[in-house]
């Protein structure tokens, strides 16, 4: 960045850099001026309500956002499982599996209970409850299979 920034700023470390700016943007010639604003019960309630209507809306967060792909691989003492999402509005929309695990049964049942769901630890979690993911993955436990599969 700092190559983009004007010769008098470049030698800046971050924490000078962040000083200088925050001087810029409150217009006082010494941080020691800057007033601190205190929020009143209208403005925390304003506050509370756009936090609840966008940081801690799934919605808002996940359900509106493109389409992507999740790729998880990780090597467990029972074999290696990939999991490969695609992701559409928040939800899980395409699912496959791999991996050199050794499970009693097909994984199809885990594919079905995924598919649909939305991408997000407990919906995944909910929606492979009613399942005994030790018949279609062997040793490997349930929680660092959901683990893997929301892993960021």
């Amino acid at each position: 960045m700092k190559p983009y920034m004007a010769p008098a700023y470049q030698h800046l470390t971050i924490e000078e850099f962040r000083d200088t700016l925050a001087r810029e943007i409150l217009g006082v010639a010494d941080l020691s001026q800057a007033k601190t604003y205190q929020l009143d019960e209208t403005a925390l309630a304003g506050v509370a309500a756009l936090n609840q209507q966008y940081f801690t809306n799934w919605d808002w967060i996940y359900g509106q956002s493109p389409a992507f792909t999740v790729k998880q691989r990780r090597h467990f003492d029972a074999g290696t499982v990939e999991f490969q999402l695609n992701v559409v509005a928040g939800r899980i929309e395409a699912v496959t599996i791999y991996g050199d695990f050794f499970g009693a049964e097909p994984i199809a049942p885990v594919v079905a209970r995924l598919t649909g769901v939305k991408y997000e630890r407990q919906a995944i979690m909910t929606a492979l409850a009613p399942l005994d993911l030790t018949r279609y993955f062997g040793r490997i436990a349930p929680a660092d299979l959901i683990d893997l599969i929301v892993a960021s």
